[in-house]
């Protein structure tokens, strides 16, 4: 700031006025000397400023959302010339026995090749599947020729199945079975099917099932059935008591796996 002296003629009063000082906050010239930037010429349009249209957002207008989320699948065609489908926008990825990177579809023809050595019927699928130990043993015979859990569980997102059941997957591959969900699946078991169940009983297979439906298939193994039983009764003994006994709560286990993979004239049979 500086000030001014001004005299008023007629009353010979001195006025002290301010004057705004226009010093550059920078170079702390009056006459600024700051070097001036070169403009900045879009590589573009090659104007300055910028005269680039921004571009609209890309919402998509079945699921809007930015970017697209929907589920985009495509049909490939199997080495025996049957069609799938599998989803065409989600990276997922496979590798051969070697270890090498494969496409999803080579992946998927590799493993059906192999699939008749295990099973050649949808009867002899889901024989060994209901039981824990055979499908048990399934799952890690095709582990110790190359197919782990984890490339099983990418097919089973391949196809676009993650609420679905391996046995579903399998299905799909090997005999064109369109997959369910594991929910759709829980309500094949029609209860009222489980001749002389007690309530205790029914109760304790609706509470597996909804474990079966957040988990998948882990829930029905054998050996995760003591962890059912302390998860839904506090006291061990106590639930052992109400379900019956041991050899009750093990055909318990066993006979509803049997509906719930679609044989609902399972019992009627037995």
């Amino acid at each position: 700031m500086r000030k001014k002296t001004k005299k008023n003629q007629k009353n010979q009063v001195e006025l002290v006025v301010t004057e705004e000082s226009n010093l550059c906050i920078k170079c702390h010239q009056e006459s600024c000397v700051c070097e001036v930037a070169e403009p900045q010429v879009c590589s573009e349009c090659h104007q300055e400023p910028c005269v680039c249209k921004v571009a609209a957002s890309q919402v998509c207008s079945e699921c809007h959302q930015e970017p697209c989320v929907c589920i985009r699948k495509a049909s490939i065609r199997l080495s025996d010339d049957s069609e799938r489908e599998i989803l065409s926008n989600v990276p997922i990825s496979f590798f051969d026995v070697d270890g090498e990177d494969i496409s999803a579809v080579d992946f998927i023809n590799n493993i059906n090749r192999v699939f008749p050595d295990f099973f050649d019927s949808k009867e002899t699928l889901y024989e060994i599947w209901t039981n824990q130990q055979t499908r048990k043993n399934l799952i890690e015979q095709l582990s110790e020729i190359g197919y782990k859990k984890f490339a099983l569980f990418n097919l089973q997102k391949a196809i676009g199945a993650e609420e679905s059941d391996l046995f579903d997957v399998f299905q799909y591959i090997a005999f064109n079975v369109q997959p369910i969900s594991r929910k759709d699946r829980a309500q094949l078991v029609n209860l009222a099917m489980l001749d002389n169940l007690k309530i205790e009983q029914k109760e304790f297979v609706d509470f597996i099932l909804i474990k079966y439906i957040e988990m998948g298939i882990d829930e029905l193994d054998r050996l995760t059935l003591p962890q059912l039983v302390e998860q839904k009764y506090p006291v061990m003994n106590e639930g052992v008591k109400a379900l019956g006994g041991i050899k009750e709560i093990l055909n318990l286990f066993s006979n509803f796996q049997k509906c719930l993979y679609g044989q609902s004239n399972y019992l009627d049979k037995n």
